[in-house]
């Protein structure tokens, strides 16, 4: 008679050892979602981009205010040999200031001028680069990142801009336009 009582404590404790472990199991993989989800509200509270996508062309828009830098790309942009981690934007009197933060992802060292063109366009008309960052030049190794400066003496201190990343020799892109204020 004790056997069996004893027997059915050991199976009583497994059954709520189990359910225990269920409990805790469900709550951990609730909080989990709830912090993923949390987070990528942020991520996508955090921008006020408009999003296009036609064949493999990308298009934001954003609007820069003052002369303070503002991330203007809302996620990763990839590409055969490279991707764009950040790109940042500054109008600074009528001069646009941009950073890239990218990666060589080719299997080889490379200079970001020899993968990546980076056009800008205002009023219709491409702008030329007033100043240009000598490491864009330099071969960066593979799958490392770096940033590379650049700025534009833009025509007008006005009206939308168009910068366009693509890789080098191509005119399919990704773009991004900014509204200057």
């Amino acid at each position: 008679m004790m056997n069996t009582t004893i027997k059915e404590r050991v199976i009583f404790m497994r059954k709520i050892s189990l359910l225990l472990l269920s409990l805790v199991i469900s709550i951990t993989l609730v909080g989990c979602g709830q912090q993923a989800n949390s987070s990528s509200q942020k991520s996508s509270s955090s921008t006020s981009a408009k999003s296009n996508s036609k064949h493999s062309t990308s298009h934001e828009t954003y609007t820069l205010k003052g002369d303070n830098a503002y991330p203007v790309v809302s996620k990763t942009w990839k590409f055969n040999q490279f991707k764009i981690i950040s790109l940042n934007a500054e109008n600074n009197k009528g001069k646009l200031d941009l950073e890239i933060n990218w990666e060589n992802t080719s299997q080889q060292a490379a200079s970001f001028n020899n993968l990546v063109q980076v056009t800008v366009k205002q009023n219709g008309k491409t702008v030329n680069i007033s100043e240009n960052d000598d490491e864009a030049s330099g071969p960066l190794d593979a799958k490392a990142d770096d940033d590379v400066d650049f700025k534009y003496q833009l025509p007008s201190k006005t009206g939308p801009v168009t910068v366009t990343i693509s890789p080098a020799h191509t005119t399919t892109g990704k773009s991004v336009t900014l509204n200057l204020k």
